[in-house]
């Protein structure tokens, strides 16, 4: 079985990219709220266990901004 970084790092690389470098944004949907983490559904791609920015109290359902830079991933919040 795949551990969680695995996971994401196959879902991230399945999402289309615009360039090979620097940081990408991509939009998704929280389908499940961890302790300080949330998965995402990015354009159909289900990525677990992504860490969220403390200040961002995530729900299921919210849409969300998630940030790829050189291999580290990130919510960065919810769109209003």
């Amino acid at each position: 079985m795949a551990d969680a970084v695995d996971v994401v790092a196959a879902a991230i690389a399945a999402a289309p990219v615009l360039s090979d470098r620097g940081a990408h944004r991509r939009w998704g949907t929280v389908t499940a709220v961890g302790t300080g983490t949330v998965d995402v559904d990015i354009g159909g791609s289900p990525v677990p266990g992504i860490p969220h920015l403390t200040s961002y109290a995530p729900e299921t359902g919210d849409r969300v901004l998630v940030l790829v830079e050189d291999g580290d991933v990130v919510v960065l919040g919810a769109v209003a």
